[in-house]
């Protein structure tokens, strides 16, 4: 029995133990859907910051491209004349007047950003602004003859210089002429292209806005002090790690980290292998990201443990209730199993004297108010039972009765069944065995004769016994008044089978 509630006790604690772990797993499982959601917020995030980037850069990458298409249109245009009169042998004198009138439309044109058209034709040097150079000048040694000759046919974009005459970046467009041999240039400032840039960084959301050439040199830049650095031939900078990371990377956005701080960075190509770079810096953003999902964290951890310690102590409380409903229904089945014992005879498993006084109370009840259903008292008293107990032994007059009281129990399959003492049975027919008891009790007597008669069975499973029945009549007020008559009836019958067979056979 200790052992029994010991296991009881093991499995309420089990059962606690496992309540606990699965709200654990539960919150757990939040915490890995927040992580989740974070994950898919911060892709969120940072796509949309990619998105404002994309759209900073190829706007200002538009916009230099239709402000270098402007002069590169020009430089054709001057181009297309200048060969159609070196084709026609059109004397040099000719050639610089349309040297020096192209040159005042070409400034209106490109609104005072360019000082004209120049270049060397026929082994001269010609200037549209009137522009005289010193002896040692050899125009084919400048970057503007060498590059228009190394890009014959096309309009060659020359990389910026700064210069010091006008103290501004300008770049120079030049082509090579139909001859091979001569070129045509102009210069216009950069001062355009950098307040585009500056204007376009103060509407977006970057922080930085720079366009770089092919040798990641500044040619515009949001911060007017970055133009003209280069940016590889720096140590330890932000423009210095930025360029490496736009050698290595081949992605249009990437992210990279520099001085504690994380940066996004979309990139777009522009006209003669420069790029347009937009750069944000996330770390604010992101940190905030962290911070909130730190805190949120945090709170659902500290939540969960208090939930946990919570129904851990709820638990042991349950534990302890349904120990004692446990214990109380231990209990209940004890009594009854008692009760039962108690009505019970220990020998056949038939009701005991005790249950028949209980029923004839009940019974009688009934009796007297009339709402008693028809019914029939039978008795039975095992023959014999002396002689086996005696030659036998108790053992043999023990199985005797038990096999007596079998085949009574066999044939009254729907009745109450009373053994009263060592060797009397009564049965309370009721229902069906009530409607057929004539028919049953001689079924019985039939089998006790049969039974008895098998002379070669060893004789304490010879088993006879001596029937009576009575029925319910009105007026009775007792069971017990319907069992006297039964036993009446019994006592002839018992008579009777001793004078048939004697004491023994």
């Amino acid at each position: 029995m200790e052992t029994d509630r010991s296991k009881k006790r093991f499995d309420l604690q089990r059962s606690g133990v496992r309540e606990v772990i699965t709200t654990f797993l539960i919150l757990c499982l939040f915490v890995g859907v927040l992580i989740f959601y974070y994950g898919m917020l911060f892709k969120q995030t940072r796509d949309g910051i990619i998105k404002s980037q994309e759209l900073s850069a190829v706007t200002e990458a538009e916009q230099i491209d239709k402000y270098l298409s402007t002069g590169i249109y020009t430089m054709r245009f001057s181009c297309f004349t200048l060969d159609n009169m070196i084709r026609n042998d059109r004397p040099m004198s000719e050639i610089e007047d349309f040297i020096m009138s192209q040159s005042e439309a070409i400034v209106n044109i490109m609104s005072g950003n360019s000082d004209g058209l120049y270049g060397y034709i026929g082994g001269e040097f010609l200037d549209g602004n009137g522009w005289e150079p010193d002896e040692s000048y050899d125009p084919t040694d400048r970057p503007w003859f060498i590059n228009a000759r190394a890009n014959i046919g096309r309009v060659a974009i020359v990389d910026p210089y700064y210069d010091l005459e006008s103290q501004t970046m300008t770049i120079s467009l030049a082509k090579t002429l139909c001859d091979a041999e001569s070129v045509a240039a102009m210069d216009f400032s950069l001062e355009y292209m950098q307040k585009l840039t500056e204007n376009l960084s103060s509407q977006s959301d970057s922080d930085m806005d720079f366009v770089l050439d092919q040798d990641f040199t500044v040619i515009t830049h949001s911060d007017k002090s970055e133009v003209g650095k280069s940016y590889l031939t720096e140590n330890n900078t932000f423009g210095r790690a930025l360029a490496e990371e736009l050698r290595t990377t081949e992605e249009s956005y990437f992210s990279f980290k520099f001085g504690g701080a994380e940066y996004i960075v979309y990139r777009v190509p522009v006209a003669n292998d420069w790029i347009c770079v937009s750069v944000y810096d996330a770390t604010a953003v992101f940190r905030q990201m962290q911070r909130t999902l730190i805190f949120t964290i945090f709170i659902i951890c500290f939540v969960a443990a208090v939930i946990i310690v919570i129904m851990y102590y709820v638990s042991r409380k349950m534990q302890r209730a349904r120990q004692l409903e446990s214990d109380i229904k231990e209990k209940d089945d004890e009594l009854k199993k008692m009760s039962i014992d108690t009505y019970r005879d220990s020998l056949t498993g038939v009701k005991n004297k005790a249950a028949f006084d209980k029923y004839c109370q009940e019974m009688a009840e009934k009796m007297k108010s009339r709402v008693c259903a028809p019914f029939s008292v039978l008795m039975m008293d095992v023959n014999n039972l002396k002689q086996i107990n005696d030659t036998y032994g108790h053992e043999a007059g023990d199985e005797y009765i038990k096999g007596t009281c079998m085949m009574m129990c066999k044939t009254f399959k729907y009745s109450p069944i009373f053994r009263l003492g060592g060797d009397e049975f009564v049965a309370v027919l009721q229902n069906s065995d009530y409607e057929d008891r004539t028919a049953l009790m001689h079924k019985l007597e039939d089998a006790y004769i049969d039974t008895f008669e098998k002379t070669d069975a060893d004789p304490w499973r010879r088993y006879t016994a001596s029937l009576g029945i009575s029925d319910y009549m009105e007026g009775d007020s007792s069971v017990d008044e319907i069992l006297k008559r039964s036993d009446r009836f019994m006592y002839e019958k018992k008579e009777a089978f001793h004078t048939a067979h004697g004491r023994y056979r």
